[in-house]
């Protein structure tokens, strides 16, 4: 795989999991009393501490989002 196949794939995936994260996201901000129902019951947590676990959720993929993917995309880009 040459540089420019490489950039284009870390582009898509980047774009991919953004727009996971968007629809994630979404979906909890919408759904949330559902949600939270449906996974308060499902591991017997309350309520407070599934919202924690939401935000770590999507805080650290975002994260991995932007070191497994962006970083080494807008680093090929440079070079």
């Amino acid at each position: 795989m040459d540089v420019e196949g490489l950039t284009a794939f870390l582009a898509w995936c980047t774009v991919i999991n953004a727009i996971i994260l968007a629809l994630t996201a979404s979906v909890l901000w919408c759904f949330r009393g559902f949600v939270e129902r449906l996974h308060g019951r499902m591991f017997g947590l309350p309520e407070d501490r599934i919202r924690e676990q939401y935000f770590r959720f999507l805080a650290t993929y975002k994260a991995m989002i932007i070191v497994f993917n962006l970083v080494p995309y807008l680093a090929l880009r440079v070079v």
